[in-house]
């Protein structure tokens, strides 16, 4: 029951947004006029942007500007008056300025691509509905009439969320007065703190709630004339049954026709658009071409990390063969350093007299003179001259 009702809500829903197509062929075409270098480019900029009838028609009232008449205003507003030409082209105008679109812009059919996906989250039971309802299966005793009490809910419900979204129309529109009160230079200031906690989809979640209980309801009444042939507490009451029955429908049919589609438009105007403003065909494309670039990415950084490796396992390799030369030749300057040293401490124990441990002689003798020509020198005579003879150290032994 929860399936067809829903698909009730969305066919009503695209009945109601599909009309409004020819207002948004219009402004395509007036778009497509402005950007022409020809006479008519001036007065369709113009027509674009003009906001006067939206303002005249959402912020003339005295109520408009008072803090609490507003709401009773917004209240009453949604009995007669929905989205007309006016509104549509300047909240369209108001979407395509503020997140700096074309003006020729297709805002319709972003409309149905969004309608469309918040259609899969519309459908479907999650766990809060089925807690929902086994609390009123556990609540429905006798005597406490649960069922016909909650067929209020979502009249209630219903009349709760087009009052807020005609209060987010009506304060775009006194904003545009206050800021621009000459009618120039008219900007609007879309924000998520005009929706309740700065959350549009909380909306979204209510007329979910209001399609469940709807089908609840039409379920338990029809599987209570189906399954039970006595007369139960389900059908002891007449009037009780007509009533929850009619409240039913009713609210369902205002739901889907009136509400739904005022819930489309009018949750555009928070802070950021939705992923449904380009098309999925572009969206695929983008996803393939973000997966191309992250694969070429990874390629190329596994190409240079090999590079790298290989360059670091080949200074790597040099770095070892300086070591092994460096060690190679310290150990030679090392063994070179002993030797020397063991050379000097050898000679100083010499010159120190450490004759015990040599057993020879420090001299082998005495050098004649060069300049003694052919004479013989007497070697044992008094008169020979000792500058004659000259001592010499002898070389050490090797």
């Amino acid at each position: 029951m929860t399936f067809v009702l829903s698909f009730v809500a969305i066919v009503l829903a695209m009945i109601k947004i599909y009309s409004w197509r020819v207002w948004e062929n219009e402004a395509k075409a007036l778009a497509i006029h402005a950007l022409q270098d020809t006479p008519l480019a001036k007065p369709s900029i113009q027509r674009i942007r003009r906001l006067s009838t939206f303002i005249f028609h959402h912020a003339s009232h005295p109520w408009s500007q008072h803090r609490a008449l507003v709401w009773l205003l917004c209240f009453t507003r949604q009995f007669w008056s929905s989205i007309n030409r006016s509104d549509y082209m300047a909240l369209r105008f108001g979407f395509i300025t503020t997140h700096q679109l074309p003006l020729s812009y297709d805002f319709h059919n972003y409309m149905i691509r969004s309608m469309e996906e918040e259609f899969r989250d519309i459908v479907g039971i999650s766990v809060p509905l089925w807690i929902y309802t086994i609390c009123c299966t556990i609540l429905d005793f006798h005597g406490s009439h649960i069922y016909f009490w909650l067929s209020f809910l979502p009249a209630i419900l219903i009349l709760l969320i087009g009052t807020k979204l005609h209060r987010v129309v009506v304060n775009l529109a006194v904003e545009i007065t206050e800021e621009s009160p000459y009618m120039e230079n008219q900007q609007f200031k879309l924000r998520d703190e005009l929706f309740w906690f700065k959350k549009p989809w909380l909306l979204l979640r209510l007329i979910q709630l209001i399609s469940f209980q709807n089908a609840l309801e039409m379920a338990t009444f029809i599987w209570s004339l189906w399954e039970i042939k006595e007369p139960s507490c389900f059908m002891d009451n007449n009037t009780f049954l007509v009533i929850r029955l009619t409240f039913g429908v009713v609210t369902q049919f205002w739901c889907s026709f009136i509400t739904f589609p005022l819930y489309v438009i009018i949750t555009q105007m928070g802070a950021r658009f939705k992923k449904s403003v380009v098309s999925e065909n572009v969206r695929n494309s983008l996803s393939v071409w973000k997966r191309r670039v992250k694969a070429k990415q990874s390629t190329s950084s596994s190409t240079a990390a090999l590079l790298r490796t290989s360059t670091s396992s080949d200074s790597i390799v040099d770095e070892m063969h300086k070591i092994d030369s460096f060690s190679s030749n310290s150990s030679e300057r090392s063994s070179f350093k002993k030797q020397n040293t063991s050379f000097r401490h050898l000679q100083g124990n010499v010159m120190q007299g450490e004759d015990e441990k040599f057993e020879f002689p420090l001299c082998v003798g005495p050098v004649y003179d060069s300049y003694s020509d052919d004479k013989k020198v007497d070697y044992h005579s008094d008169d020979h001259d000792s500058s004659d003879v000259k001592d010499e150290l002898c070389l050490l032994p090797s």
